[in-house]
């Protein structure tokens, strides 16, 4: 492929991610994302006051992004007026930065411009990818940066691979995964070696390391190093789970298939057949090593499958097929395509819904809801999770819809908001008297609005206590 094509197919891909993301940009914060974009503002607000950290209201998030970067971005924000517009810029920079850690972990294995290029479009058209790309949620941070460090060891740079890969852990816990690529990557190198010598200890541990002093710095500041919310979402029953996100949905399928073709002629003699083996050791590890069921967790094993899935398609192989280069591309691209909307496949609360584009059409019912509810100058709203978030963001007075909320605060909102992707709210919901008043979305992904009537009906139940503190 001519200089000239590959410089315009790098633009053409840039400009179809900035585009993809652009009516993201002021989105308010979608499901998970509240969490993140809650600990951003908590750190532009207490900044490095530990002890208000020890009172977050929340499970704290692992520092890079969801208190460094979110919390400069609400900074910034807050003072020109455009929230949340520099959360999504800031998310979309990390995107356009894996794209071209793509690239350079395919020049790194031995493929060529027109091989990186494949592989960048394969990413760019992921449908994961794509909705991540507009979500201030941590895993496409976490990937870039997981994708660079790994990049870096790739091509013998183990300074570069201590700094990005610790930066990568302490943006979300998952890229500690990195250990087993670096063990199978130190491995080969050494000539399948069992010998351990401190060095090589140090490089494929250090991802371990660094997960362990955040957990140890977390339990020194809350009480807790892994929260009740974080050990129930992860378990080896989540295993099937995050193997079809991993090697299935999206396009993936082919994707493991040209990898496993790349793979089929090479040894393990040369440092780039090497680096190859110990990449497809990362895509098969991160589902054993962090297994939990939402769709995002595996975005991390993207980059790799891509630039593994890109050096199938070698100049030599479309010969062989007249047009076959073109044709494997096209198919992964219709592949990806197809899936950019759409339900998952065994799955589909509001959380999963951000593998694809699919969450937009939820988001916008519920920003019809919150405009609709506004215009009606409640005195507050009931609402569960996540819609909480985005009234409250609206400057709604809201009172959380939860088992342990007085039912002397459920009465004094106006409305009820019950809906199909929320946390449950059945306690609160009997403990008021309700009357209809609109529904909003299609079966399954609807909002109902209720007005309460705290006299009309019998007399409130009251909450059941609630649970001791674990902080």
């Amino acid at each position: 492929m001519r200089p000239r094509a590959t410089t315009f197919g790098w633009i053409g891909l840039v400009m179809l991610v900035v585009c993809s993301a652009l009516p993201a940009l002021r989105d308010p914060p979608y499901w998970d994302a509240n969490v993140y974009v809650h600990e951003g503002r908590w750190a532009a607000a207490h900044g490095l006051e530990l002890d208000a950290w020890r009172h977050f209201p929340d499970v704290l998030k692992p520092p890079v992004f969801a208190a460094i970067v979110l919390g400069a971005a609400e900074t910034i924000d807050r003072a020109a007026g455009t929230t949340p517009l520099c959360a999504h810029l800031a998310v979309l920079g990390f995107a356009l930065a894996l794209l071209f850690a793509v690239r350079s972990l395919v020049r790194a294995l031995g493929g060529d411009e027109g091989q990186a290029l494949f592989a960048g479009l394969f990413c760019a058209l992921s449908p994961l990818y794509l909705a991540q790309a507009g979500l201030a949620l941590s895993d496409l941070p976490m990937t870039a940066l997981a994708t660079w460090a790994w990049v870096a060891l790739v091509r013998g740079r183990t300074r570069t691979w201590f700094v990005l890969s610790a930066l990568a852990v302490l943006t979300k816990e998952s890229a500690y995964f990195l250990c087993v690529p670096a063990l199978v990557l130190e491995w080969l190198r050494a000539g399948r070696s069992p010998a351990v010598t401190a060095r090589r200890l140090l490089v494929y541990a250090w991802p371990g390391l660094v997960l362990a002093a955040w957990l140890a710095a977390l339990h020194g500041m809350t009480g807790h190093a892994v929260p009740r919310l974080n050990r129930d979402a992860l378990g080896a029953h989540f295993i099937l789970d995050t193997l079809i996100h991993q090697l299935v949905e999206g396009g993936r399928y082919i994707l493991v298939a040209l990898a496993v073709i790349a793979l089929g002629g090479r040894g393990t003699g040369d440092g780039r057949d090497q680096a190859a083996w110990a990449t497809a050791a990362g895509v098969l590890a991160l589902p054993f090593m962090f297994p939990a069921p939402l769709p995002r967790y595996m975005l991390p094993g993207l980059p790799l499958l891509c630039a593994l899935g890109a050096l199938a398609i070698t100049p030599a192989a479309a010969q062989r097929v007249k047009g076959g280069r073109a044709l494997v591309v096209a198919f992964v691209v219709a592949a990806e395509v197809i899936g950019w909307f759409g339900p998952s496949w065994h799955a589909n609360g509001g959380h999963h819904l951000d593998s694809n584009l699919e969450y937009r059409r939820l988001l916008r019912t519920q920003r019809a809801v919150v405009r609709a509810v506004a215009a009606e100058r409640p005195r507050a709203v009931a609402a569960a999770f996540p819609l909480y978030f985005l009234f409250e963001d609206a400057g709604v007075p809201v009172v959380l819809a939860g088992a342990v909320t007085p039912t002397d605060a459920l009465c004094g909102a106006d409305y009820f908001v019950d809906a199909d992707q929320s946390a449950p709210v059945d306690d609160a919901r009997d403990r008021v008297h309700l009357t209809p008043w609109r529904s909003f979305g299609p079966r399954g992904f609807s909002v109902r609005v209720s007005r309460i009537d705290c006299v009309a009906g019998a007399a409130p139940r009251t909450p059941p206590a609630p649970p001791p503190s674990t902080r």
